[in-house]
């Protein structure tokens, strides 16, 4: 539903919420799909474990791509998650 939306510029472009460790841009609103779900820290019971979670991933992240950093532009590295 959300790429139909998307499609038909039904999606309000100024509701965003920037999470901060990905700087990924997440809607906030949109007539058909629960604002639970396009907050994906609202999707779990325990926040704090989510949190550890991201961080958790974050650093996977990192210490995977760091075997790229070397082959890629500097900006493809500032571009991940901090």
């Amino acid at each position: 539903p959300i790429i139909k939306e998307i499609k038909k510029r039904q999606i309000d472009q100024d509701a965003n919420d920037l999470e901060p460790l990905f700087e990924l841009e997440n809607q906030l609103h949109t007539p058909v799909v629960p604002e639970d779900v396009l907050q994906p820290r609202n999707t779990w019971a325990d926040k704090a474990a989510y949190d550890q979670e991201i961080e958790n991933l974050v650093m996977l992240f990192q210490k995977n791509f760091s075997a790229f950093e070397t082959k890629v532009n500097p900006e493809i590295c500032e571009a991940g998650p901090r």
